[in-house]
């Protein structure tokens, strides 16, 4: 009697225990849940979803485990149990090999997890739960599992996280956990003691995930912050080289030969001009900002508009020479070319003046020239023409005195 009572005690204990170690396996699955929901939304990889898919069915297989604590449970149970259980083997090993870079069809898939559920039919309705049944299906867990565990393994020889290392380990262990679990389900008094393992194993699978997040994280803030680096270098160097090519450019400017002069693209407003055209203009640089182009070109078409200015600068390079006045009055002969160009991000207008008074003078000395070296060779030509008949002339005066005797 007391003997039945100690055993109504201890089974009693062993009911609650077993209630107890089942919730808190449910409460670490949740957790798992939701760090691969939220892996899923932070990564975007499908493989999440699908592990997130094999963990939900194992919450109802574990669910069905909380509301079904008898020995005996009935047919339809079982049967719900074991299609659960089919569904966390197919989708867990269908997200591993997603993980692992390895395609696997849909549809392979799909007529996969329907043989098991046949298999599970057939196994509770026709052979009566055999043992054998339980065993296979547990076996494929475990498999997947280990599967599971593999890729980890290959993820942290190829990435070198501690994360990676611990969900191998994690997912080795309960791959073989419930490889084990229809010999352990023989033994009411294991059963408890098997349910707090996985849930063991589940919370060291949910936080080996939450470190490896961390240190992908980590890895992805490093490699952004490289990167940040790189670029900052590859801007300086860039700035340096765009200083330099500014210096050579200005230095190239200011040196010309010719007067070069930058207005805005509106009013013609004086913006930069280089030495050569300072002294063109007969003003300084630092005056520039209060001068404007037309006022100057004595012999151009009329100022143009304050916002049109296009028309007039075409009409002003067309012209052949052009009479350009100093700001105190001296006036000079040029050429002028213009073409539009961007300055300080703002459009504007670079003229390229010419005087053309030294070269006019210089083309006058060229013809002088030409036509002195023109007179020196007609003059050569004509003492050409007298040199060959005076020569005959010189030989009969020769021979005539060598003949005769001429007197005076």
């Amino acid at each position: 009697m007391n003997t039945g009572a100690n055993n109504g005690l201890d089974f009693y204990v062993a009911h609650e225990s077993l209630k107890a170690t089942i919730l808190t396996s449910l409460l670490t699955v949740w957790v798992l849940i939701g760090v691969f929901v939220y892996l899923n939304r932070y990564t975007n990889r499908r493989y999440f979803t699908v592990w997130t898919t094999a963990w939900m069915f194992y919450v109802v297989w574990l669910t069905l485990n909380l509301g079904n604590l008898a020995d005996d449970p009935g047919t339809l149970v079982t049967m719900a149990e074991q299609w659960c259980m089919a569904a966390v083997a197919v989708f867990l090993m269908w997200g591993s090999f997603r993980f692992l870079g390895l395609r696997v069809r849909e549809m392979d898939l799909g007529l996969f997890l329907a043989f098991l559920f046949i298999w599970s039919s057939i196994g509770v309705y026709q052979l009566g739960r055999p043992f054998a049944a339980r065993v296979s299906l547990f076996a494929l867990i475990g498999l997947a599992g280990i599967v599971t565990g593999v890729a980890f393994a290959r993820h942290r020889c190829l990435r070198g996280y501690v994360g990676a290392s611990m969900l191998s380990l994690g997912f080795f262990l309960w791959g073989a956990y419930f490889t084990g679990y229809p010999f352990v389900e023989q033994y009411h008094d294991l059963r408890a003691t098997g349910f707090f393992i996985s849930a063991v194993l589940q919370l060291f699978i949910a936080v080996g995930m939450i470190i490896l997040v961390l240190e992908e994280a980590r890895s992805s803030n490093q490699s952004a912050l490289q990167q940040l680096r790189a670029q900052k270098l590859k801007a300086s160097r860039l700035q340096t080289a765009v200083h330099s090519t500014e210096r050579q450019y200005r230095n190239l400017f200011d040196k010309a030969g010719e007067a070069i002069i930058i207005t805005a693209a509106g009013d013609l407003r004086i913006l930069d001009l280089n030495e050569t055209a300072a002294r063109f203009l007969g003003i300084s640089r630092g005056e520039t900002s209060e001068q404007f182009l037309p006022e100057f070109c004595q012999a151009a078409p009329p100022a143009p508009p304050q916002r049109d200015s296009t028309e007039w600068v075409s009409r002003l390079c067309a012209q052949r020479t052009l009479s350009v006045t100093k700001k105190n009055g001296e006036a000079t002969v040029s050429q002028v070319e213009s073409s539009r160009i961007e300055y300080q991000g703002q459009p504007a207008f670079e003229f390229l003046f010419r005087e053309v008074t030294d070269r006019t003078r210089l083309e006058q000395q060229l013809r002088q020239a030409e036509k002195l070296s023109s007179l020196g060779e007609m003059i050569s030509g004509v003492a050409h023409e007298l040199n060959n008949p005076m020569a005959v002339i010189k030989g009969y005066l020769e021979l005539i005195v060598a003949h005769h005797e001429i007197g005076l």
